[in-house]
């Protein structure tokens, strides 16, 4: 804070620009510099980082300290804990670095925006506590990531062990399970990107199940004569959409999906166009409106720039086969 009201070390790599806004924000980081700390918190999380296995954990105290980061990343190996564990640990975790070079990636600014307030390793191993008292929305929280790794888990089991990791990842949003190979090869055939779960997915899981549904309604001669049986499948279009956004973990790339499908099914139940340049925009304005720092992003930009471009060649593809009498 001393800094930001000096503005020393701002170009020199030590302090970004944005420890400012974290500051007025009332975002809590830890020191720069690394120290022990006494940390007790519920597991959120855990990934496999290049050096091993990292678990993210939920603060629910460290060091006694008046305003706790909400979540700290630690590194440990053959910890014997699995997510949603109430645990205790002593670490070595500082602050989340800034810029390593000007104009390029910032590790601290990602941090923020991540609710994460320090890196580190563990020092002892971690300890089972005792149940913590949770706000409810963090209690709703536990309960969905405990199913979601509980759901992951069932997959890779019923799944052949070559692609169990990659099904897993597809469906949970949990990539830790899929073999570095198919990373790789996944990186070099530019397929990548499949792994993040956006609009593809969520299209494919949300339509079909909206066609299924739609079929399945149409089939009951009484239902389909008298009501248009595609407003009932587009609500439960709707539903299957919400699931698998809380299963997929809620990612940014998701939500965007998920705000774009509801928006088209909604459209279906309002007898309204459902692909239209005014879709995509307030589509736009929702995330914006939830997640501003998303437009920042090249995620952002590039799923928004292709949308906006399918629907603008698909409408004027429509009003040319119109003009000639072909539909």
């Amino acid at each position: 804070r001393d800094e930001c009201r000096t503005g020393r070390r701002l170009a020199h790599g030590g302090v970004s620009h944005w420890s400012c806004a974290y500051a007025a924000a009332g975002t809590s980081f830890l020191p720069d510099r690394e120290r022990a700390y006494e940390v007790s918190g519920w597991v959120e999380g855990q990934d496999r980082g290049r050096t091993g296995p990292r678990y993210m954990l939920r603060i629910h105290d460290i060091d006694g300290r008046d305003q706790p980061p909400r979540r700290v990343r630690i590194r440990a190996h053959n910890a014997d804990i699995k997510v949603g564990d109430f645990v205790s640990v002593k670490a070595v975790i500082s602050g989340p670095p800034g810029r390593p070079t000007p104009g390029g990636y910032n590790p601290r600014r990602a941090a923020y925006f991540k609710g994460l307030g320090g890196y580190g390793y563990a020092i002892t191993p971690f300890e089972i506590d005792a149940e913590q008292s949770l706000r409810q929305g963090q209690t709703l929280a536990r309960r969905l990531i405990i199913f979601r790794y509980a759901l992951a888990k069932r997959i890779k089991e019923a799944s052949p062990a070559s692609t169990a990791g990659l099904q897993a990842a597809l469906m949970t949003g949990l990539r830790a399970d899929i073999k570095p190979k198919q990373v790789d090869a996944l990186r070099a055939s530019g397929l990548a990107h499949i792994l993040a779960i956006s609009g593809l997915h969520m299209g494919l899981f949300a339509g079909t199940f909206y066609s299924l549904i739609s079929l399945c309604l149409a089939t009951i001669p009484v239902l389909a004569s008298g009501r248009d049986v595609r407003k009932f499948a587009a609500g439960a279009g709707i539903a299957a959409a919400t699931l698998y956004l809380l299963v997929s973990g809620a990612s940014v790339a998701t939500q965007r999906a998920y705000i774009m499908a509801v928006i088209l099914f909604l459209a279906v139940i309002l007898d309204r166009q459902a692909l239209s340049t005014r879709s995509v925009s307030l589509a736009a304005l929702i995330t914006l409106l939830l997640r501003p720092e998303s437009l920042l992003s090249v995620g952002f930009q590039m799923s928004f720039a292709a949308v906006l471009a399918l629907v603008v060649v698909y409408r004027h593809w429509a009003d040319w086969q119109t003009d000639r009498g072909w539909v």
